[in-house]
């Protein structure tokens, strides 16, 4: 209630008479906040084999949390905790008649200073080095001093965590530190934002194609190990591609052969995206991703690129396994010509539903086209990483991206995010359930305020975040986004699918 008072007395206990006769050392609850009153009292039960009689002083170190307990006739000091179980008993205590005990701590020395007063001699009897240990409440090993919460054995020591303004997950530099193991409500334990004003635009620098020349566009193959025998696996200028980047691996095997890259710095446990664009001409090509092993695929997993007149993307979602030497083998079983481009492995959020959700992949295919194709990655005009989406349309015609075979499930929650820039014409987002032309809510009631703020028109040269939260109506396995722009120039950045919990 405020305060706890301990006294005790030097008559026998006597059990069986009054309550308040059982004990020789008791506890007061005293209401320090109002009225100074005794609002409980308990007794400490007397220890085996300690004096029953004849205690001459108390003293209660809050520092050690231990009560000093001095006995005159029985020249017996005993340390006890608050539950009278005794910690340490000394016998022949060096001052006589002993009237007086206190305990001086020095934290952190486990020596203290321990005074004695005597009422025959009348002096004080001081002597230093007298061993103490320190007040450890939840018995972790860090005492009250140094403990930032002593009630709390999971932790003891400040955590800093990092101020999250715009609530996406990625903290700014502004630190606190707080005495808890999670961060709290407005603060996360990275400091990767950029701009912590708004939301997902963490700080990054470099290329984030875990591989060396994806998009081979270096000279010569040196980035790129042969796996096996091919007959050619050289770059070839490509003629047939409407888009991307103009040099491709041509690979000609008459075995199992092709092209790897070895050592690929992923972090064990993280998540990552895997793109390519493939065209078989003859046989086909797998592709697998190793653990220290090119023959084997460490999910036991094998992409396989079939016949195809045109080049088609390729995409595999995968955690990293704990290896420091991750693999990408990309080989044929046989005869085979087959052309290869704009091959990426990226670290992904791993609860977006959304391949290539950043731009990031050298591919610009993952997105598929919608109505003309007139899409482009570029990377002049960015809010996140290092390419955006760039869409293109002349008057009075069409063009956009979407992703199609999406899985959603009813009654579940869903936010999408897009980060956009129009300089002119309409963009148009659009959540559609097996249908790219219509959204999935049209008829509903809401539909015509929902359709209307999915219009996005000139944002006057600045990047604007669109946020919709939608419950699809069915169990989808093919929900579609699409981000469709009429008569203008717009880019994209940064889209994500992902469930709310």
């Amino acid at each position: 209630s405020g305060g706890i008072f301990y006294a005790a007395v030097q008559r026998t206990p006597t059990p069986g008479g009054a309550i308040n006769d059982d004990y020789l050392i008791y506890a007061f609850d005293i209401d320090l906040s109002t009225s100074g009153h005794v609002v409980n009292w308990w007794g400490i039960p007397v220890a085996p084999n300690t004096p029953t009689s004849d205690i001459s002083d108390l003293y209660f170190s809050k520092d050690t949390g231990t009560l000093y307990v001095l006995y005159d006739g029985a020249n017996r000091l005993i340390e006890m905790d608050l539950s009278g179980n005794v910690i340490q008993d000394y016998s022949n205590v060096p001052v006589a008649d002993q009237e007086g005990v206190v305990i001086v701590t020095h934290h952190p020395s486990l020596s203290a200073d321990i005074y004695l007063a005597s009422d025959s001699g009348k002096l004080i009897g001081w002597y230093s080095g007298f061993a103490v240990r320190y007040y450890d409440a939840d018995k972790d090993g860090v005492d009250h001093f140094v403990d930032c919460n002593d009630a709390d054995p999971s932790i003891s020591q400040e955590q800093t965590f990092y101020q999250d303004l715009d609530g996406d997950g990625l903290g700014s530099s502004v630190s606190a530190l707080f005495c808890q193991n999670t961060p709290p409500t407005g603060y996360v334990d990275n400091s990767d934002d950029l701009d912590d004003s708004t939301p997902y635009k963490p700080e990054v620098t470099g290329d984030l194609n875990l591989l060396h020349d994806g998009n081979f566009e270096e000279g010569g193959m040196s980035s790129w190990k042969e796996y096996g025998t091919p007959l050619i696996a050289e770059k070839f200028l490509e003629t047939e591609k409407s888009t991307g980047n103009s040099q491709v691996v041509h690979l000609v095997t008459k075995a199992g052969a092709g092209i790897q890259q070895l050592h690929i710095p992923v972090t064990a446990g993280h998540t990552y995206e895997l793109s390519y664009e493939v065209r078989v001409v003859q046989g086909a090509l797998y592709t697998r991703l190793g653990a220290g092993d090119s023959n084997h695929d460490f999910e036991n997993v094998q992409q396989v690129a079939k016949l195809s007149s045109t080049y088609r993307v390729q995409s595999r979602r995968f955690v990293a396994p704990t290896t420091n030497d991750f693999r990408l083998v990309m080989a044929t079983r046989g005869e085979a010509d087959v052309y290869i481009d704009n091959v990426s492995i990226i670290e992904v959020d791993p609860n977006n539903l959304l391949l290539d959700a950043d731009f990031e992949a050298e591919s610009p295919w993952t997105w598929k086209k919608y109505a003309l194709d007139q899409r482009e990655k570029v990377t002049d005009d960015i809010i996140f990483g290092n390419k955006s989406m760039h869409l293109s349309t002349p008057l009075a015609t069409a063009t956009g991206v979407q992703q199609t075979g999406l899985s959603v499930s009813k009654g579940k929650k869903y936010r999408l995010r897009v980060f956009y820039k129009v300089n002119s014409g309409r963009l148009n987002i659009r959540l559609g359930d097996r249908n790219s032309n219509s959204d999935f809510l049209s008829g509903d009631p809401i539909f015509f305020d929902l359709i209307q703020d999915s219009f996005k028109f000139n944002t006057r040269g600045e990047w604007k975040l669109y946020t919709r939260d939608f419950v699809p109506k069915e169990d989808s396995n093919d929900f579609r986004l699409v981000l469709n722009l009429k008569n203008g120039e717009a880019w994209l950045d940064d889209v994500s699918i992902v469930e709310l919990h």
